[in-house]
């Protein structure tokens, strides 16, 4: 699990929607912003949404590595298919 507290000064107005890169992520994650469930990441580009669960003191993200890709495959692989 990462954790990061930051502080984000400039909260864009209601109709401005942020996007949070998470950059070279390689696994599949699972992100959380100041408790907001903001979903599961897992296909590139590695972004989420987190205009609703922002604040502008003390945020608190945590992005957990929940499976590795392969392990995601090898999963899917054993799935019947549609």
């Amino acid at each position: 699990m990462y954790r990061k507290i930051f502080d984000f000064a400039n909260v864009p107005a209601k109709d401005i929607r942020l996007l949070l890169d998470l950059g070279e992520l390689h696994e599949v994650g699972s992100v959380c912003l100041n408790g907001h469930d903001l979903g599961i990441v897992w296909t590139k580009p590695a972004r989420v949404d987190i205009t609703d669960a922002l604040r502008a003191k003390s945020n608190y993200l945590e992005v957990t590595v929940v499976n590795l890709w392969p392990n995601r495959l090898i999963g899917d692989a054993g799935l019947p298919m549609p």
